[in-house]
C-alpha cells in the first residue's frame, strides 16, 4: 500500500466516536474507528467550520489543521440552520479537537420571529474530554424539536475557548432530522378520501400544498390511473421545479 494511503488510514482511525445525550453527560470514550455512526431514516446536513459566523467584533480566530479555532477575545460564534418546514430534528453532532483544560460549549436553540426570547432545544460540552484525535458529540431526542420556519428561526451555538494555535478547534457540524407528512385535518377535504382511508393523511397533504385539487366534483379519484402529464404535474409542483 503507497505510504499516502496509509497516512490516510492512520489519520481515519484516529476518528472518534463520543455521544452526549442533550444536557447530559458522556456515555462513551474515544473509540478508534473510521466510521461515523449515522441513524436509519435520518436525513444529514452538514456544515462545516466556514458556516459559522462570530457575535461580537473583537473576535480573533483562524483555521488551523481544517478546523476554526478562537485566538482572542469573546469565544462565542453562532450558525442559522437551513432546514425544511416540518422536519423533526433528533441529532446534532459537532467534530471538534478539545486538547486544554478548557470546556466547548455547543447548543441548539430557536428564536422567535419577535426575538423576545429563546429556546434551548438541547446542549453539550467537552467537560473533561481530552484528545489529540478529533472526536464527535451528539445532542439526540426523539425529537429535539420540529421545524417550523414560519415562525421561528433555528441556530447552532458554541463557545470555543481561546488556546494555543490548535488546542480547541471546531471541524463541522451534522444536522440529522427526519421528513415528516403534516397532521390531517379533522374533517375531508374530497368526498371520496374519508378520514378512515388508509392514505387520507398523505392526500390531504398534497391537497394542503397545492399539490393537487382532485378530479373535479368534489372528488380525489383515489383509484383511478395517473397518467404521465398529471404525474408531471405532481412533481413540478411538489419538487418547486422552474426553469431559470
Amino acid at each position: 500500500m503507497p505510504t499516502s494511503c496509509i497516512a490516510r488510514v492512520v489519520r481515519a482511525a484516529r476518528v472518534a466516536a463520543l455521544i452526549l445525550v442533550a444536557g447530559g453527560s458522556a456515555l462513551a470514550s474515544e473509540t478508534a474507528t473510521a466510521v461515523i455512526p449515522t441513524t436509519p431514516g435520518l436525513t444529514y446536513k452538514m456544515y462545516d467550520s466556514g458556516h459559522f459566523s462570530k457575535f461580537n467584533s473583537d473576535t480573533q480566530f483562524a483555521y488551523v489543521l481544517g478546523g476554526l479555532t478562537v485566538t482572542a477575545g469573546t469565544p462565542s460564534f453562532g450558525q442559522t440552520l437551513d432546514l425544511p418546514g416540518g422536519a423533526a430534528v433528533e441529532e446534532i453532532t459537532f467534530f471538534f479537537v478539545d486538547n486544554g483544560p478548557e470546556t466547548i460549549m455547543f447548543s441548539f436553540t430557536s428564536v422567535p420571529a419577535d426575538a423576545l426570547a429563546g429556546t434551548l432545544h438541547g446542549s453539550a460540552d467537552t467537560t473533561g474530554i481530552q484528545t489529540d484525535g478529533i472526536l464527535s458529540a451528539t445532542i439526540a431526542g426523539s425529537p429535539l424539536t420540529t421545524i417550523d420556519n414560519s415562525q421561528r428561526l433555528y441556530r447552532i451555538e458554541m463557545d470555543l475557548p481561546a488556546g494555543g494555535s490548535s488546542e480547541y478547534r471546531l471541524h463541522a457540524v451534522r444536522v440529522g432530522y427526519r421528513l415528516q407528512v403534516s397532521i390531517p385535518p379533522a374533517t375531508a377535504t374530497f368526498n371520496d378520501v374519508p378520514v378512515s382511508d388508509s392514505a387520507f393523511q398523505f392526500i390531504e397533504a398534497l391537497a394542503a400544498s397545492g399539490i393537487t385539487a382532485g378530479c373535479g366534483g368534489g372528488n380525489f379519484c383515489p383509484d383511478a390511473t395517473l397518467t404521465r402529464r398529471q404525474m408531471a404535474v405532481f412533481l413540478a409542483k411538489g419538487l418547486g421545479l422552474s426553469f431559470p
